[in-house]
């Protein structure tokens, strides 16, 4: 392949990206990952430390901080989950208790709020085929 194709292609790779001023902040973003990353490390060498990671993260907790998680980054700033999952996880490391109180609570919040969602299709469904 010729230097010009070569060049042609690398062109064409970013031909779809959004102008400067529209791209998302990159640099921010990296910066609070790289501040994510350290703190949820740290969260677990303490915990690693002080004895308080167990071997394994039991199915009901998975299932209770994925469901908390989408319900506090919905109500926080519609992000996908991973900032709360991170301090979730640690919470259940370092405040077992409490973290399950909060995660409880907000996953019955969600489930509330799916129920709510399918009571309201269902009944749209059913007043519109009659």
């Amino acid at each position: 392949m010729s230097v010009d194709a070569l060049t042609r292609e690398a062109r064409d790779a970013f031909e779809s990206y959004a102008e400067p001023p529209e791209r998302p902040p990159f640099l921010t973003y990296a910066a609070l990952a790289t501040v994510f990353n350290t703190a949820f490390a740290g969260a677990l060498l303490g915990a690693r430390r002080s004895g308080r990671l167990r071997e394994r993260v039991e199915s009901r907790d998975v299932v209770l901080i994925g469901v908390a998680s989408h319900k506090l980054s919905r109500l926080l700033a519609k992000d996908k989950g991973v900032w709360t999952s991170g301090a979730f996880h640690a919470g259940l490391l370092f405040a077992p208790r409490a973290t399950r109180v909060v995660a409880s609570t907000l996953t019955a919040l969600t489930l509330s709020d799916f129920l709510q969602i399918a009571y309201k299709a269902a009944d749209d469904h059913s007043l519109g085929g009659s």
